[in-house]
């Protein structure tokens, strides 16, 4: 639709009809077809849910820096912008499934927990982070301790054998035996 250039009125009252062409056919808009309940161009309240179909995208920013839609089978937030996505929280954030089974919960101040099928795995604490069950190594098989001066403490695994470094003396309090 193409609009004919005319003089332009501000307020509805002076406005008697719009007058455009599409094609070779002239049209017509009456007030009554554009008044009602929509948001101004130059921004307004929103009162009321927004509906968009599959594979319609909403974007955000200058240059289209973040893109939200979902294509019928899947939903996304892409950041196509500079910078970092920040989502941002007043005191705790929860990831959860829409059935309320938790991924993660992260506190200001405080935990970030992780969960496998709503059963909490790992926590961080203030003095470090704890693990709940069995931690499995698929490769690199060696776990380093740091006392701050080296880093030479450490257990490994290589094939059958279990070695233990730590520079010094080992004890094992089970069996009361010292190396």
């Amino acid at each position: 639709v193409k609009f004919s250039d005319f003089a332009v009125r501000t307020t509805v009252p002076t406005v008697d009809y719009i007058v455009g062409y599409q094609g070779a056919a002239n049209i017509q808009i009456a007030p009554t077809d554009f008044l009602g309940d929509y948001l101004p161009l130059a921004g307004g309240d929103m009162v009321g849910p927004t509906t968009h179909g599959d594979s319609v995208h909403s974007y955000w920013g200058n240059s289209n820096d973040i893109d939200i839609f979902h294509d019928g089978g899947n939903s996304y937030i892409d950041d196509r912008g500079t910078g970092r996505l920040s989502i941002r929280a007043s005191s705790s954030m929860w990831l959860r499934t829409y059935a309320n089974e938790d991924y993660i919960k992260m506190t200001e101040g405080g935990s970030v927990d992780l969960y496998y099928d709503n059963s909490l795995k790992f926590s961080t604490y203030a003095i470090g982070a704890g693990i709940t069950g069995n931690l499995y190594f698929t490769s690199g098989n060696k776990i380093h301790f740091d006392n701050g001066v080296s880093n030479d403490y450490y257990i490994e695994k290589s094939g059958t054998a279990l070695t233990f470094n730590t520079g010094g003396t080992y004890t094992f309090n089970s069996g009361n035996a010292t190396f």
